[in-house]
């Protein structure tokens, strides 16, 4: 059958205008909330649903991330010079000319929910992003639910005094990684934080936080805000350079059994943790001679264990207060502050004079600190002992409990440094 002029030019012209409809949409990334729309404009809908309607709707081109179906971009090549797409499809300025917080937080609040370990959220790529506190709240990013925030090496610069990203309890075991903070105008000494934590066992990675008041907190209980559980935090490949109270400070009853590792100090505050019952740090670098704190561990009560510490030799002396505190290793051992357990450099480490076969238990019993023995001699075993009666420590044989012996040098006849079986050295 052959198609009249007339026909033929109303196909073509339909075709056109269709396909121009189609190419001047931009589609929603799958990755975000809200449902995606298909290679025909439909929006997820099946094409059954007569109210489905399309992306021009009037009622939904207001382009905030608040549901809508209209999207500025779909990529950095749909705006203008200066400007990066967010995940979200909207235009922000990545000069750090312009906040943007708003933008970023609205559509952050419009993520869906979390099935997982959070929702991933991509800030642009290597940009420089502007962060006022636009609503007087005195935080710029506020993170409620679950979300993965991939900062894709971009920089936040933060009204001074304020905080750039604030989890609460809902983000629990949320992560927030490749991503540096800085304020904007870092020459001016404040209170600002750089990421203050309130929910539990958030995960915090390669970031660098750099003259905010604070770099990271933790705390318990902050201001008038109800009380926060940050247990079990896990914090690695950080640095944070010199911020002007702490570099990272961890605070309160439920801040405990953290693992903190690769945080490296570059002046200004160092490291302060006054959790109750401890937290784990592995090979934390320390280089802030300007500063009257290297890492301080407060707690009496808490049994804090830190593996490798390096201290620069100007900084100040690494100090904990805690009799279960454990410090293995680095070169921050010999000048520790400490009354809990150090071992390296010397220090907490048993060594004998021949390889005779001495063999030595700590400790050996009650009120018995060690005890040794050597196999030639039938396994006899002596013991450092304190004998509360005599109050008084004496070396002594297993089989004679009540008596403590001394020193007696070369009254034995098998040479010096023997012992005389029941007969004490006046």
């Amino acid at each position: 059958m052959r198609l009249s002029a007339l026909a033929v030019a109303s196909i073509v012209l339909l075709c056109m205008t269709g396909c121009e409809f189609e190419a001047s949409q931009h589609h929603r990334p799958n990755h975000t909330g809200g449902p995606p729309s298909d290679n025909n404009g439909n929006n997820g809908n099946d094409g059954n649903d007569a109210d489905a309607g399309d992306e021009t709707d009037a009622d939904n081109d207001n382009g905030n991330g608040n549901g809508n179906e209209h999207w500025d971009c779909i990529d950095d090549s749909n705006c203008e010079e200066g400007e990066g797409c967010t995940q979200g499809g909207q235009c922000i300025d990545i000069t750090g000319t312009t906040s943007v917080a708003s933008v970023l937080q609205s559509e952050i609040d419009d993520l869906p929910d979390s099935v997982g370990m959070g929702v991933p959220y991509e800030l642009p790529l290597n940009a420089k992003l502007r962060i006022d506190d636009e609503n007087g709240d005195g935080v710029g990013l506020k993170i409620h639910d679950g979300i993965v925030l991939e900062g894709n090496g971009s920089r936040l610069v933060v009204e001074n005094d304020m905080i750039g990203i604030r989890l609460v309890n809902g983000a629990a075991w949320s992560s927030v990684k490749n991503l540096r903070i800085d304020p904007q105008e870092p020459g001016i000494e404040h209170a600002g934080i750089g990421i203050d934590v309130r929910a539990h066992g958030v995960r915090l990675e390669n970031l660098m936080i750099r003259r905010m008041g604070t770099g990271i907190r933790a705390h318990t209980q902050v201001e008038d805000l109800d009380p926060a559980n940050v247990n079990t935090q896990q914090w690695s490949r950080i640095i944070l350079q010199r911020n002007f109270e702490h570099g990272l400070h961890v605070q309160s009853g439920d801040s405990n059994a953290g693992l903190f590792s690769g945080i490296e100090i570059l002046g200004g505050g160092g490291i302060q943790d006054d959790s109750f019952l401890g937290n784990t740090y592995i090979a934390p670098v320390i280089q802030n001679s300007d500063s009257n704190s290297s890492m301080e561990i407060t707690s009496a009560a808490g049994a804090s264990t830190v593996l490798g510490l390096y201290v620069e030799d100007s900084s100040a002396d690494p100090s904990a207060k805690s009799l279960s505190d454990v410090h293995l290793g680095g070169n921050a051992i010999r000048r520790l502050q400490t009354t809990g357990d150090r071992i390296g450099s010397r220090r907490g480490r048993i060594r004998f004079g021949n390889a005779e076969g001495i063999e030595m238990r700590i400790p050996a019993g009650p009120n018995e600190p060690f005890g040794y023995r050597h196999p030639a001699e039938d396994g006899k075993e002596w013991r450092l002992r304190y004998t509360p009666s005599w109050r008084q420590w004496g070396i002594s044989f297993i089989e004679t409990a009540s008596m403590p012996y001394r020193w007696t040098g070369a009254k034995h006849p098998q040479g010096p440094g023997k012992y005389e079986l029941g007969e004490e050295m006046q």
